[in-house]
């Protein structure tokens, strides 16, 4: 696989990235901003340049973060002071990347940066609550790279991050250089359950469906009528959590479990 990366949104886009299997659009500086569809239209620009090549690349949006809503929902910009925030973020519903991107592109990131910290998982994982409707297959939303084997988070926390991106639907795209993987680490990214709940040819992300004390449970639909759970455990203390499906549909439904995430120790072997 061969990856492109692109020019400026502001210039003429003419994408020469012919030969080439993926395309991460991300702006620099400050300016092309979204409030005034600048970046949009450079979107667009881009993606019929790409669509003139007459083969398939993968299109990623990803444009000094133009998709992310505020941290905190300020839509006057008051106190603002950083120039990038002012021009980028978007500060109305319209300008959000999963209500314009439409058919233009094939994933999009939708939240800031992701690091290599817990807090950074949690939160980057957590902007993708309730903009499940806005995924649909060949429109991915992104939250970030995974950033499993980079060496900054405990094994249970890359085990939850996997898992979670796994029943987000989300583009699997490592971070962290495969040639130090541990065993641990390339077992963990390349599991086949795990990977085909990922791959599931609905393409439906999951759903924060119970937040309860440290607990969390997510839940997938599944192609073949099944549902899929990941029941992450955020505290230090064990927790007792049920994971009952009945609550996500009236019918007679099963589920398939990757595994457990408690205290930070994983077992496949707690799934019924």
């Amino acid at each position: 696989v061969r990856a492109c990366v692109c020019v400026p949104a502001r210039a003429h886009l003419n994408p020469t990235c012919s030969g080439f299997d993926f395309v991460k659009h991300d702006t620099c500086g400050t300016d092309c901003g979204i409030h005034d569809g600048c970046i949009q239209n450079a979107t667009r620009r881009m993606r019929n340049g790409l669509n003139a090549t007459r083969r398939p690349i993968v299109y990623y949006l990803d444009s000094g973060n133009p998709s992310s809503p505020q941290r905190v929902f300020n839509p006057h910009n008051r106190h603002v002071q950083d120039k990038e925030c002012l021009v980028k973020v978007a500060t109305s519903p319209s300008e959000l990347v999963w209500v314009w991107a439409d058919d233009d592109v094939h994933m999009f990131k939708s939240w800031f940066d992701i690091k290599d910290t817990w807090h950074s998982t949690l939160t980057n994982v957590h902007n993708q609550i309730r903009v499940a409707p806005y995924q649909t297959c060949g429109r991915f939303n992104m939250p970030d790279m995974l950033t499993v084997g980079q060496g900054g988070q405990a094994w249970g926390q890359y085990r939850a991050q996997m898992f979670w991106f796994a029943v987000l639907g989300a583009p699997l795209i490592l971070g962290a250089d495969i040639r130090t993987f541990s065993s641990q680490a390339l077992a963990l990214v390349t599991a086949p359950e795990v990977l085909a709940i990922n791959h599931d040819s609905d393409c439906v992300q999951a759903s924060l469906s119970h937040n309860w004390d440290a607990s969390e449970v997510w839940i997938k639909p599944l192609h073949n009528g099944d549902f899929a759970a990941v029941v992450v455990n955020k505290g230090p203390l064990p927790l007792n959590s049920t994971v009952f499906f009945s609550h996500v549909s009236q019918s007679k439904t099963r589920g398939r479990c990757l595994g457990l995430v408690l205290s930070g120790v994983f077992s496949k072997n707690a799934c019924p």
